[in-house]
């Protein structure tokens, strides 16, 4: 359950929507690279965190170039086109960090489970379906602007496709702590000797033969300093 008022969720998505649009229609980026970069540099991890400086502090626009800059890209600034519509990038960027901000769930999770450019064919797929819907209608002719929005009903199988992607990859997967620890480079036994956790129980946690979520939390905090990351990101 989110702890987050609605507010920060409308202003994460919003932001979130708007960072999207313009790396991918103005920067030229390509959605799923981009998207990996926001992860990769640790921008991701705070978002999803609630840092309040990243969600509303700065404009998804500022967000998309920080993105870059982090990463050693150089780009150059431009404006920002403001259109009428929106585009589905836009509405995928949307439905995503609003699906963060209410599962709290990892950014890197979400899409290893479902790539960004599925969940932007998806938000196609909705905004085709509502055109068709008008067309048929009997007064389709009077309704000139064709409808460029995500409703409550699509958000909601939006959000129950994604969700139930995450635990289907989540059960069959790796452990965090094993993709943590692989990434940074320790053995199992390194990653013992680095954090002081026996081998035995790193072992444990990492074949899901004990439960990580009810570890001790010396044990989480020593396990998260030694591979560098926050300890909530280890449990399961």
């Amino acid at each position: 359950m989110s702890s987050y008022t609605e507010a920060i969720t409308e202003k994460a998505a919003g932001t979130m929507a708007h960072m999207l649009d313009f790396a991918v229609h103005d920067l030229r980026q390509d959605a799923d690279a981009f998207f990996e970069l926001f992860i990769s540099t640790g921008l991701a991890s705070e978002f999803g965190n609630g840092n309040l400086k990243l969600i509303a502090g700065i404009s998804g626009v500022e967000l998309g170039y920080r993105v870059l800059e982090t990463s050693g890209i150089n780009a150059e600034r431009i404006s920002y086109r403001y259109t009428s519509g929106r585009s589905r990038e836009y509405w995928a960027g949307h439905a995503l960090g609003r699906f963060q901000m209410e599962s709290s769930l990892p950014f890197s999770d979400i899409v290893s489970a479902v790539p960004l450019k599925e969940m932007i064919t998806l938000c196609d797929g909705f905004r085709d379906s509502e055109i068709r819907s008008i067309r048929e209608s009997l007064d389709w002719m009077d309704t000139l602007t064709i409808p460029d929005h995500m409703n409550e009903e699509h958000y909601q199988e939006f959000s129950y496709r994604l969700e139930e992607a995450v635990s289907a990859a989540r059960a069959s997967g790796e452990t965090r702590l094993k993709t943590l620890r692989l990434r940074s480079g320790y053995s199992q036994s390194g990653l013992a000797a680095a954090s002081g956790v026996p081998v035995r129980t790193i072992q444990q946690y990492e074949q899901r033969q004990k439960d990580i979520n009810k570890a001790a939390f010396e044990s989480i905090i020593k396990l998260a300093a030694a591979i560098g990351c926050e300890p909530s990101v280890l449990l399961e």
